[in-house]
């Protein structure tokens, strides 16, 4: 329906993603953590996002008593309705086993039984960011999809200082330790839409203007190291000269700055990652590789120092003379 509004909608589906592995490589575990990701991950977004049933659930209806009454044409509308987009929660996995005297996770409301390779949160859930990497690329494989994940955290006991803060390093350690997953399968391949997005806004300029050079910077006094430029193979060039701006007081633009304003303090513009890229032909492109005079370096790493919760962010002065 939404598609015969506006051809241009995109559609969703939205699912919980219960990573789970084999807790040995017993066959048994094998098969037993398969069935359950049929059941708990795949079942739904496989009628979702290819349109049918699948097969492997013919066995399990039949076993289970349940019966899918088909109308005349719900197998056309399922067809015809695939989503564009898949998006999902994660938060933790488990480890399935055919040994029954195995005893499940504490707090796992998902069934399994603990990974002995995994630390806990305190309500017992397992905190693993490397299965988000890993159930990123199965979900992508699987679908061939952009992904969004739009659910994701820890809970905890947090308590209170005097000061009336919550001081929850913890809670920053897991959410950096996602997001760190997360680019990595960007590297592997997954398709985000962020990185999506850059790559029809290339495709729309070369259409518009042709052959073009592009751009672009990431700030290194905020941290950020071009992990969306990283993703789509832009060139990294290093790093920019850092310069000096007319300091202006309350955190404005040194655009604001006035002519009655005293001119001997300056605030100093830090160094910026520098990206390029070049759109175009194939020829244009060989061309400008070998014409391209900045040096090409392997890409940064991101430095944590700006997640931890001491880091604060304060402008450097310079006073001229």
């Amino acid at each position: 329906m939404a598609h015969e509004i506006d051809p241009n909608y995109q559609v969703g589906c939205m699912q919980i993603m219960a990573t789970s592995y084999g807790l040995t490589c017993n066959p048994d575990d094998q098969i037993e953590n398969q069935q359950k990701n049929h059941l708990m991950n795949w079942f739904c977004s496989d009628v979702q996002c290819r349109g049918k049933y699948p097969n492997y659930m013919e066995r399990y209806f039949k076993e289970n008593n349940i019966e899918i009454k088909m109308e005349e044409g719900d197998e056309e509308i399922l067809a015809t309705g695939p989503v564009d987009f898949y998006t999902c929660s994660y938060y933790m996995s488990n480890c399935q086993t055919a040994d029954k005297s195995k005893e499940g996770g504490k707090g796992n409301i998902l069934g399994g039984v603990p990974n002995p390779y995994l630390k806990a949160s305190d309500w017992g859930w397992q905190i693993d960011p490397v299965g988000l990497r890993y159930s990123l690329n199965e979900i992508y494989d699987r679908y061939q999809l952009p992904i969004f994940v739009v659910e994701n955290g820890l809970g905890a006991y947090d308590t209170i200082d005097e000061d009336g803060k919550v001081r929850d390093s913890y809670r920053i350690d897991y959410l950096r330790s996602h997001i760190e997953q997360m680019h990595e399968a960007v590297l592997d391949g997954v398709d985000f839409p962020e990185s999506k997005f850059i790559a029809e806004a290339i495709g729309m300029f070369y259409r518009t203007f042709g052959n073009a050079i592009l751009v672009s910077y990431a700030d290194t006094d905020m941290g950020h190291v071009g992990a969306i430029y990283q993703a789509s193979n832009w060139i990294y060039t290093g790093k920019t000269p850092s310069r000096t701006d007319k300091y202006v007081p309350e955190g404005k633009h040194s655009r604001h700055y006035s002519k009655d304003q005293d001119n001997s303090v300056r605030v100093v513009r830090s160094s910026k990652h520098r990206y390029v890229y070049f759109v175009g032909t194939k020829g244009f492109k060989r061309w400008c590789n070998a014409r391209l005079k900045y040096v090409k370096y392997d890409y940064p790493k991101a430095d944590t120092t700006y997640y931890d919760e001491s880091y604060v962010h304060t402008k450097k002065l310079v006073y001229a003379k």
